[in-house]
């Protein structure tokens, strides 16, 4: 679930309303922010990382292995945060 509210459309849309469904899709995601491994390293968004590695985030992160969420995940928007 957190890898679908984390993109610009998603299968939940179908329950929100036409207007709520298009602000949604013009907020930053967190899958889509760009990210950076530090100074001079290039930039690359979640969305673009292997299913396999964005999954293993993703899991690990819905297990409640982290105490506290972690930047790589932060959420960008309301709804991602509730």
């Amino acid at each position: 679930i957190w890898w679908i509210v984390g993109q610009h459309k998603h299968p939940l849309a179908a329950f929100m309303s036409k207007e709520a469904n298009e602000q949604y899709e013009g907020l930053p995601h967190w899958t889509t922010m760009e990210r950076s491994d530090g100074p001079g390293s290039p930039s690359w968004e979640w969305a673009e990382q292997p299913v396999f590695t964005a999954y293993a985030l993703c899991f690990y992160w819905t297990l409640g292995v982290m105490r506290t969420m972690p930047s790589e995940v932060l959420p960008a928007n309301i709804p991602e945060r509730v």
